[in-house]
Parts: C-alpha cells; sequence; structure tokens
C-alpha cells in the first residue's frame, strides 16, 4: 500500500506541475497572437497611406471664423495641344474663401480682376501638366492666393487691413475634356 500512495503522489505532482506549466504557456501564446495580429494586420492599416505624410496640415488660425465665399461662375479654356490631336478643354469652377464680409465686398466690386487671375493659372497648359489633377489644383491654388492677397493689398493703398484677405481657393469642379 505504501508503494501505492507514493506512485499517486508521484502521478499528482507531474500532472500538478504539468498542469502549472501549460496555462503560463497558453497565456503566452494568446498574447504572441495578440500582438501578433496588431503589428500584422493592425498597425499597417492605421499608419498613414503612402504619399498622405506629405501633405499640409490645416492650422486653426487658417480657418477664418466667419468666411464668406464668392463664387465665381464655371468657365473653360483650351489646354495646349500636342502634335495633331485636337486640344482638350479644361473646364473648371472656382470659389475663394474672404476672410469677412470687407474682403468680400472689395472682391465683388473688382471681381473681373479677381476671374483673370483664375483664368490666366488655367490658361495655356499641357495634357501632361494635368494629368496629376492634384498637384495641378494644389499649384493654381497657392499661386491664385498670392496674387489675389497682392491685389486686396494694392486695392487697398495705403490704408492696408490684415485682415482682408482671401483665405483659401477651392475649386467646385476641376476637368479635361479630351475631343475625339
Amino acid at each position: 500500500m505504501a508503494e501505492e500512495t507514493n506512485e499517486e503522489e508521484v502521478k499528482e505532482k507531474k500532472g500538478g506541475l504539468v498542469g502549472k506549466l501549460i496555462i503560463p504557456m497558453v497565456l503566452l501564446l494568446a498574447v504572441g497572437a495578440g500582438l501578433g495580429v496588431y503589428f500584422g494586420i493592425i498597425a499597417p492599416r492605421l499608419a498613414p497611406e503612402e504619399g498622405m505624410e506629405d501633405l499640409p496640415e490645416i492650422e486653426v488660425a487658417d480657418i477664418p471664423a466667419q468666411p464668406v465665399p464668392f463664387v465665381l461662375e464655371d468657365n473653360y479654356v483650351n489646354v495646349l495641344r500636342e502634335g495633331t490631336n485636337p486640344a482638350s478643354t479644361l473646364i473648371f469652377g472656382v470659389t475663394l474663401e474672404c476672410n469677412g464680409t470687407a474682403t468680400s465686398s472689395i472682391v465683388e466690386l473688382y471681381a473681373t480682376r479677381f476671374v483673370d487671375i483664375v483664368n490666366s493659372l488655367h490658361d495655356s497648359r499641357t495634357r501632361d501638366e494635368l494629368d496629376d489633377m492634384l498637384e495641378f489644383k494644389n499649384s493654381v491654388r497657392e499661386q491664385a492666393m498670392q496674387k489675389m492677397n497682392d491685389l486686396l493689398v494694392k486695392i487697398q493703398g495705403e490704408d492696408v487691413q490684415e485682415d482682408i484677405r482671401i483665405t483659401d481657393i477651392i475649386h467646385r469642379k476641376c476637368m479635361v475634356q479630351d475631343q475625339v
């Protein structure tokens, strides 16, 4: 009988030791699988997309408290012809975001000059320049804001007010229509 109890104690000790090792091993396996799923699947989806990290961040100070939109009529210009192909047409519509009603009033009074700035920046483009539409629109936006704000300063003369400015230029539409 003493031998039987010894064998049972040995079996209990082995079973107890294995039982004590299985639970931590299962927990380690679960934690490892969770980390693998996070770093392999979830983290790459949360990372910024390629090319998105160089986009400018909009600062809160850049957004006016009470913007006044000034909608310019939709317009179109011919794209420079390449070879014997018929000329394409660039169709665009732009809205100016004015810092306030004072800016909007000046823009309305001198609307033809602002329309001319927008039209001249869209005109005489090649088809290759228009293939990357996002880059083209950003380029036009930056140039137009600079020229329009310079014009606003010139119009004001010596009594320049800092809060009279164009804060953004938004393309409502911008597309190239190729001739067949």
